[in-house]
């Protein structure tokens, strides 16, 4: 992950006026979580909703999250149940002590119709490859070690 690169809402986040990023998975996936790499800065508290759905602008929060953030920090979103038939997944912030931004956006499920032995996931990068949910893989593959 370069943390020189990011997405960053350009504005502190209010009930009137929330921040969000949506994101299209291209059809209808089963979801079983996120992964989200926090660019706030400065650090404090935060309210992020995780709202899914099969189409455009869902309107289902599957999660809220509320806690003091920081940069450099990860939000690991488990779906248990898996969420099915979601195709959009909006993260909105209704309340940020600091500018709304990612560093990066991880969506963890199965394709449709993919049925394989071969991990789901390949980690790459300078963190550990375990999520505190598990390892990176059921081989445990990391690509190009854990350091850059």
């Amino acid at each position: 992950m370069d943390l020189n690169k990011f997405w960053n809402s350009g504005a502190y986040s209010t009930a009137a006026n929330p921040k969000w990023i949506q994101l299209n998975l291209g059809q209808p996936q089963t979801v079983t979580g996120l992964m989200l790499y926090v660019r706030q800065d400065p650090g404090g508290a935060a309210v992020h909703q995780i709202l899914t759905g099969p189409t455009t602008n869902p309107t289902t929060v599957s999660k809220q999250i509320s806690c003091n953030l920081e940069s450099g920090q990860t939000i690991n979103v488990n779906f248990d149940p898996p969420l099915t038939n979601t195709q959009y997944i909006k993260i909105n912030t209704p309340s940020s002590t600091s500018w709304v931004a990612w560093n990066e956006i991880t969506v963890f499920g199965t394709a449709p119709s993919v049925q394989t032995t071969t991990p789901g996931i390949i980690f790459s990068g300078d963190g550990s490859a375990t999520f505190g949910q598990g390892d990176a893989s059921i081989n445990n593959w990391v690509v190009g070690g854990l350091n850059y």
